[in-house]
């Protein structure tokens, strides 16, 4: 107990002095609204994600695959910005990319990537959150990860598995919750926008976490392997991989995060998103 009340005090003391600080100075950006704080360490291009006192999301950055290999948000050497809820990298050689962040509830966001350049760009896959420092429920109980079945054909169903079985194998498309199934906290991660991409959710999932979580626009059922009890004789519906997208500007779906007491109430929340 003594060490708990340490750590929420620490991350008190940590989180007041970073906003105190001017973000030129420190090369931290605060984003704060009602139960959400984001802190964007503009040097290293990641941000870490409160709720309350409590940090839930580490090392979150945004990427894109181009044609000539990925681009991370992190592969800008300081040369990240901060400016009114929008984080620009901008470096010599480099397409521009932009993440867009919007707060509306008390205990969720939406971030959306965009990635621009003089001469036009083709992607078929954008990763608004990447998050390879953790992903943290902060309960001891039942942690699981919902899989969403890319439709509803051939009697597919939708599984929820314990969070340290999650392996990037398993896609749950659209939307998924990581949840504590005694106490109901969970995240909700999901896209809002439909228009040009489909997208998906994987992870990593170890010691009641997920070490690694992505949610990315251009994520189909292409060359997937069901591959559980439940599902093992489904077929994939894409023959090909997603589509490439081309354009002097690219934007990915604005894809949602939230952190709820009860993750039933985060996934009507992402439904009302939705609307």
């Amino acid at each position: 107990m003594k060490r708990r009340v340490v750590g929420a005090l620490t991350a008190a003391v940590t989180l007041l002095s970073v906003a105190a600080t001017p973000s030129a100075a420190s090369g931290f950006a605060v984003m704060r609204h009602d139960n959400v704080t984001v802190v964007y360490d503009t040097a290293r291009g990641t941000a870490d994600v409160y709720w309350g006192f409590a940090r839930r999301v580490t090392g979150f950055s945004s990427q894109v695959k181009l044609p000539t290999g990925t681009l991370s948000t992190k592969d800008y050497r300081g040369g990240c910005r901060y400016d009114h809820e929008t984080v620009t990298c901008r470096r010599y050689g480099l397409p521009t990319l932009r993440q867009k962040f919007t707060f509306d509830g008390p205990d969720d966001f939406l971030v959306q990537l965009e990635v621009s350049s003089d001469k036009p760009l083709t992607t078929n896959e954008m990763t608004p959150v990447l998050v390879e420092g953790g992903v943290d429920v902060g309960t001891n109980g039942d942690r699981r990860m919902l899989l969403v079945p890319v439709d509803n054909d051939n009697w597919v169903r939708y599984e929820s598995k314990p969070i340290n079985d999650i392996t990037p194998k398993q896609r749950s498309f659209e939307v998924t919750t990581v949840f504590d199934d005694t106490s109901r906290r969970g995240f909700v991660f999901g896209s809002v926008d439909h228009d040009t991409w489909k997208s998906g959710v994987t992870g990593q999932g170890h010691n009641g976490r997920l070490d690694r979580l992505e949610v990315t626009a251009g994520l189909t059922d292409y060359q997937y392997d069901y591959g559980t009890a439940d599902n093992r004789y489904q077929k994939p519906r894409e023959l090909l991989p997603h589509r490439p997208v081309t354009g002097t500007t690219v934007t990915s779906p604005r894809m949602m995060v939230g952190y709820f007491d009860d993750w039933r109430a985060g996934m009507e929340t992402f439904g009302k998103a939705n609307a």
